[in-house]
């Protein structure tokens, strides 16, 4: 029997904060896309309490899902990311 191929994970928007990507996290998953958050925690405060940083937030989904991801990102501020040399 083989092992369940892995997702390949790629980048679908970046924000300068964490709380400017909570929204969009949320109707990712609501729609049933898994998300990966990447990038600095704001600690025990929350996200609310933290302000953009150097780093940013980025949010990456399976690539199966990058076109759905994309079109519900459409509709939020940041950077929706659309690389066909990622595919």
């Amino acid at each position: 029997m083989s092992e369940p191929k892995a997702p390949r994970w790629i980048t679908v928007a970046t924000y300068s904060a964490r709380y400017l990507a909570e929204l969009p996290i949320q109707s990712l998953e609501g729609a049933g896309i898994p998300v990966l958050v990447k990038g600095e925690e704001p600690g025990i405060w929350g996200p609310a309490f933290a302000g953009p940083t150097s780093q940013g937030v980025t949010l990456l989904v399976p690539s199966e899902a990058k076109q759905e991801a994309l079109e519900i990102l459409e509709g939020f501020a940041g950077d929706p990311e659309d690389d066909d040399d990622e595919d």
